[in-house]
């Protein structure tokens, strides 16, 4: 037990992460979202081409957010990967 070595008395430096700008405006962007949703919760009629529902607001809208997203991400695998197919060529 002589072989232990006593833990080191000076603390460890801290990596000090940057918020970048796009993580900023995300996360704005979402407080915003959510204020939004939380201001409206009646309930309203949806059409939608053959479709007649009744669906609380707050719904529509996070699903309206959620497609946007979804769709966002989709064009931008897209065009990430016609910019590689281009580079192989």
């Amino acid at each position: 037990m002589a072989d232990e070595q006593p833990a080191p008395s000076t603390p460890r430096p801290v990596s000090h992460r940057r918020w970048s700008p796009a993580l900023v405006g995300a996360g704005i962007l979402v407080l915003i979202l959510v204020v939004f949703i939380l201001q409206n919760g009646e309930t309203r009629e949806i059409r939608w081409l053959f479709f007649d529902a009744q669906a609380p607001q707050w719904l529509v809208i996070l699903v309206s957010a959620v497609i946007g997203y979804l769709l966002g991400q989709l064009v931008e695998f897209s065009l990430k990967r016609r910019r590689r197919t281009r580079q192989a060529e």
